[in-house]
């Protein structure tokens, strides 16, 4: 019994397990169905259409018609340059546009993000960001990923969240 417990202690909670899958840049092919979700892209989703995983597929601009029952959504590994209008995406809580040609981001992209927790943004070009992108006041945010980009600096307001884990690694 004494064991038992010991092996228990070592366990991640619950919490730590979504946090880490969330985090995660593959998805289990059981998770997600062969159903087109958004119109006209070979994005693959699941059947409750809350994870929507558009990568590879050579995207020049952000798709429209993203469901809004979205609450994962992966734009990695294609060709934006700019992040714009998403549409309402209320219920969304990772975002993940790694490995693109970011070099802009829209100042009201987030506007309807108020349960973001995860941002991923590294391997683009972005240099900047305007302190009117987060105007949102993303509460929930607890991890933004800017590796790998061209910052000379960052932004005070990404600096001042204690909630917050920046990875600003180049």
């Amino acid at each position: 019994m004494k064991k038992l417990q010991k092996s228990k202690k070592n366990l991640l909670s619950l919490p730590s397990l979504v946090l880490i899958s969330a985090l995660s840049s593959t998805l289990p092919l059981s998770v997600l169905s062969s159903q087109k979700c958004i119109k006209d892209l070979n994005c693959v989703c699941d059947d409750a259409l809350e994870v929507i995983d558009c990568k590879n597929l050579g995207l020049k601009k952000v798709p429209t018609g993203i469901p809004e029952s979205a609450q994962t959504l992966y734009l990695d590994d294609n060709e934006l340059t700019i992040l714009s209008d998403l549409g309402d995406l209320s219920n969304l809580r990772m975002l993940s546009v790694t490995n693109n040609k970011l070099k802009n981001i829209q100042f009201d992209v987030f506007d309807n993000m108020d349960n973001l927790q995860v941002l991923k943004l590294g391997r683009n070009q972005l240099n900047s960001l305007d302190d009117d992108v987060f105007e949102w006041n993303p509460l929930k945010l607890e991890v933004i990923d800017l590796s790998h980009n061209k910052f000379k600096f960052i932004q005070h307001f990404l600096l001042d969240r204690k909630s917050t884990r920046l990875n600003s690694s180049h």
